[in-house]
């Protein structure tokens, strides 16, 4: 039977009074496999709490998960795969799962030393280095002034501009070299950048991260009634880095559970779930 891969975004995970209902789960169940990201371990490191915090690790670590490598990785994938494929006519292939932690190499704001860490180190050097948390920190403080803004334009002149929003993702993610190793000049890189935008719709349809990521943004324009929160930034990072990838995605926060089946309806990607018990083998 073929391994079926289960992501659990922190508002559920973080509960402990979930853990017996997971851990069950997954006993019963060996076909499935939990999956963990960076994301995850940020936001436990956010906690002041320590024993909390070390609690959540060792309990993700006992169930022996895939990780799942960082945002940027996947969006580097997803544009290579789609450049070699239409471009050079060739079959790129990759996973965007990591049997361990240290092979996900899922950290990528400390140096590069935290990378050979454990993820229960990793997390106690956030909560103790307060420069690491800076980058997560700016990113959510502009969060909320730049979904603003984007609110304030509307949905419509955002569309009218697709062409700029594919150019600002795609430009600092396209490949390096082409499938033979050879380095794309600055000519090259316009080329692939060009032939992305011109061919959004294809684009999009290759490319899960930015697929969901692009049909997100259009359901959350449309939900004028709710007010945008700090900690929203974060769980669309759990929500676009797996649900493209994992079978089942569980999530416990019911905003971000219902703006995400309203872009899965257009996606038709993952299954989304509210509880762990509602995935079906």
């Amino acid at each position: 039977m073929r391994t079926k891969t289960v992501y659990i975004e922190h508002s559920y995970l973080c509960k402990e009074e979930n853990w017996p209902q997971i851990r069950m789960f997954f006993s019963e169940n060996p076909h499935f496999k939990l999956v963990a990201s960076d994301w995850s371990l940020i936001e436990i490191a956010q906690a002041t709490d320590i024993e909390q915090a070390k609690r959540r690790v060792n309990f993700i670590q006992e169930l022996n998960p895939l990780w799942l490598i960082i945002k940027t990785e996947i969006q580097k994938y997803e544009v290579k795969r789609f450049i070699y494929r239409y471009l050079f006519e060739y079959i790129y292939l990759y996973s965007v799962f990591r049997n361990t932690y240290f092979d996900a190499a899922i950290l990528s704001l400390p140096p590069a030393n935290y990378r050979t860490m454990t993820p229960l180190q990793v997390v106690e050097s956030f909560m103790k280095d307060e420069p690491l948390f800076r980058p997560i920190k700016e990113q959510r403080e502009k969060y909320i002034p730049t979904f603003q803004k984007l609110r304030g334009i509307g949905k419509k002149q955002i569309r009218e501009k697709d062409d700029i929003i594919v150019s600002s993702w795609v430009k600092d993610v396209l490949p390096i070299t082409n499938p033979y190793g050879f380095v794309l000049n600055e000519q090259d890189k316009a080329k692939t950048l060009d032939y992305c935008i011109k061919n959004k719709d294809k684009f999009f349809q290759e490319c899960g991260y930015f697929n969901f990521e692009n049909t997100l943004l259009d359901v959350r324009l449309s939900d004028t009634r709710r007010t945008p929160k700090e900690s929203d930034s974060m769980d669309l990072e759990h929500i676009c880095c797996s649900l493209p990838y994992c079978d089942y995605v569980v999530i416990g926060d019911r905003h971000l559970l219902h703006i995400s089946n309203e872009a899965n309806k257009v996606t038709n990607m993952g299954k989304l779930v509210a509880c762990i018990s509602h995935i079906t083998n």
